[in-house]
């Protein structure tokens, strides 16, 4: 049982989105089971199946300060068990043919962890919805 709070919903457009009440630590201590065990917690936990993608877009959008920051470097975070706990669930495989991946981060009095997975086609529709207010 993790013990990270968030929520999950089906976006009208027909997206998945996770919200992990906390940031990603840093992936040097190892994989970062408990933010797998908290996505699979979500998912156990929605009223019907997570929407299925062939291939799949995955957006991994952290919200946050400089104060709530631990970690610095986009490549030092443990997103690597995010697509390890959706696949098999949300998409078959985490391959570079299955599955495209976007690192964002957003600074913002709310610290959590968006993330999103779309089909391919509707990356440019996410981006633009979520810049378009930059």
């Amino acid at each position: 049982m993790s013990n990270i709070t968030g929520s999950v919903e089906v976006t009208a457009e027909g997206w998945l989105h996770i919200r992990l009440d906390a940031l990603l630590p840093n992936c040097r201590y190892g994989t970062a089971a408990y933010i797998s065990d908290a996505i699979l917690e979500l998912l156990d936990g929605m009223p019907e199946p997570p929407p299925y993608y062939e291939k799949a877009f995955l957006f991994i959008d952290e919200h946050g300060g400089l104060e709530s920051r631990r970690v610095y470097d986009q490549d030092n975070k443990a997103w690597k068990a995010i697509p390890n706990a959706l696949k098999g669930r949300v998409f078959e495989d985490d391959d570079q043919f299955t599955l495209s991946i976007c690192l964002m981060a957003k600074e913002d009095k709310e610290v959590a962890c968006h993330i999103y997975v779309t089909p391919p086609e509707d990356a440019f529709l996410f981006l633009y919805k979520r810049y378009g207010d930059a």
